[in-house]
């Protein structure tokens, strides 16, 4: 039906109103329907079911909602056009009675039948074992986790072991952890599923190893040598991490790897001039750093300085007796050996005893 109003003045002149307006006269209510599912007396193990029920019809006013009512909450207003809902909330465990309403735009409605239903959600199962690098540098940032999840979880509760590690940012399924640059040593990481009922077992830990950087190290040995001398140790201070190979150059420009990844490394140079030695070194998973090099000069082997010249014959209580050798261009340094209860001192070719 429609209707509208007309004012009318004493002369009979009037005035519509300006709109019409349509009501309807339903005397008949939405037909029946009966429930799907979850069939009468069912048993689900999920908290969050899924209602279906058929579908009601009304030949007046023409629906306008479905109510669906379970026992202990407010009734869910649904679409009219829906014949399904699924739950955004969890039901805890136990048993309720639901049922439908089917309401026309008169506001008139028909109830569906009742059933009965047992939430029985079973705690969640173990989770599976996180996944992602187990290697990491303490000063890497960030780093992201997954695992596959838990039978029966509907959320993820995750934790690192120890906390002052790293920062945690949980994501169900997956974690991002923010590392502590300043924390070294061994993480462990772990997840929980968890539902309405409570948590299940911990998964296995995800074992991590935190590496601090690596040291720029020192190399060490002796810084001359004659040709065909061994260089000695050459060794490394301030090291803490693994050698990943020595190299050499002969101008710090050009190196050349040995293949040697002791920490102790030694070798005979071929030839005469110049040698820069230097490691580079790997902490775990931290960035390789070349050490601070060591210089080792090569020099040939001295000539023959001939027989010591000076007195033969000497009064006991003389000093300063001078002695002498030849000298030698290509010698810079001369070792003289005294007996034991002689005093005397010197790097050249001369020494006064």
């Amino acid at each position: 039906h429609t209707w509208f109003v007309r004012a009318y003045d004493n002369v009979g002149n009037y005035r519509q109103s300006t709109e019409t307006r349509t009501f309807y006269v339903d005397w008949e209510a939405p037909t029946d329907f009966a429930l799907i599912s979850p069939s009468d007396g069912a048993t689900v193990t999920t908290a969050q079911p899924t209602f279906e029920w058929e579908q009601s019809f009304d030949y007046g006013s023409g629906l306008s909602k479905y109510e669906l009512c379970i026992s202990g909450y407010a009734p869910i207003e649904i679409s009219p056009t829906e014949t399904e809902h699924s739950l955004t909330f969890e039901l805890p465990n136990g048993t309720y009675s639901w049922f439908v309403k089917a309401y026309d735009n008169a506001n008139a409605f028909t109830s569906s039948n009742t059933h009965n239903l047992t939430v029985a959600v079973p705690l969640p199962e173990q989770a599976a074992t996180p996944v992602g690098l187990t290697e990491i540098c303490s000063v890497s940032g960030s780093t992201n986790y997954e695992t596959t999840g838990a039978i029966n979880a509907s959320t993820y509760n995750w934790e690192i072991t120890p906390s002052e590690a790293s920062i945690l940012t949980p994501n169900g399924l997956s974690c991002s952890i923010d590392w502590n640059q300043y924390y070294t040593g061994e993480v462990e990481i772990t997840v929980t599923g968890e539902n309405s009922v409570g948590n299940g077992p911990v998964s296995d830990e995800l074992l991590i190893n935190l590496y601090a950087p690596t040291d720029t190290a020192t190399a060490n040995g002796d810084s001359f040598i004659c040709l065909g001398s061994s260089t000695g140790d050459l060794y490394l201070t301030n090291n803490n991490g693994s050698v990943l190979n020595w190299q050499t150059s002969s101008d710090l420009m050009v190196w050349t790897d040995i293949e040697s990844t002791e920490i102790i490394y030694s070798e005979i140079p071929s030839s005469t001039g110049q040698y820069f030695y230097r490691a580079i070194t790997q902490n775990g998973a931290c960035p390789s750093v070349a050490s601070f090099y060591t210089q080792v000069d090569v020099a040939d082997v001295p000539g023959d300085i001939g027989n010591i010249m000076g007195l033969n014959d000497v009064c006991p209580g003389q000093n300063m007796v001078a002695y002498n050798v030849q000298g030698i261009d290509t010698i810079n340094t001369y070792i003289w050996t005294l007996p034991s209860s002689f005093n005397g001192e010197s790097t050249t070719n001369e020494i006064s005893i």
